[in-house]
């Protein structure tokens, strides 16, 4: 509905609430490539906060959104790599600043890869090779792919017009 994530029982018609939300507040979430776990955020956490939930067990591994001083607004956009190993997601504050950052799921260290005005550039996800892939628009529109291990950007070119 938005605000939380609820699961039903096609047998019987019950409705469990997976996630807790706030009616006032938005929820994030994306399932892992096996769909065996889920990330997610709440809006209303303060500091934000991401969650990585086993499906399974409903054990959780938690991390503070890195710059907790910062006033985000939102949080989301999340990515799974292919592997499930990593994800990447999105923060914005109040004055439209974004940033891309990557989490490793078995440290759960982060790392800023790119931060960016809302209205510049757009995060799309994962590349097959690993980078992170963004729709820029300043002068004209291009596709780049960044690193996440060294920040590294390349320019892929312009998307081809649809017919």
């Amino acid at each position: 509905d938005g605000f939380d994530v609820q699961r039903i029982n096609v047998q019987n018609g019950e409705i469990e609430q997976v996630i807790p939300g706030d009616r006032e507040m938005f929820v994030a979430f994306s399932f892992s490539p096996d769909e065996t776990q889920i990330a997610y955020t709440r809006q209303q956490d303060q500091p934000s906060i991401i969650y990585i939930r086993s499906l399974s067990t409903g054990n959780e591994k938690t991390a503070e959104v890195i710059f907790p001083s910062k006033n985000y607004v939102r949080v989301g956009d999340i990515h799974w790599f292919p592997s499930g190993k990593e994800i990447a997601f999105q923060t914005e504050t109040e004055d439209y600043i974004a940033q891309t950052i990557v989490l490793d799921l078995s440290t759960m260290a982060q790392k800023v890869v790119r931060e960016y005005m809302v209205s510049t550039s757009y995060f799309e996800g994962w590349s097959e090779n690993g980078n992170l892939i963004f729709l820029d628009i300043g002068n004209g529109v291009s596709i780049v792919q960044v690193d996440p291990k060294n920040n590294e950007t390349i320019d892929i070119g312009t998307p081809t017009p649809s017919p």
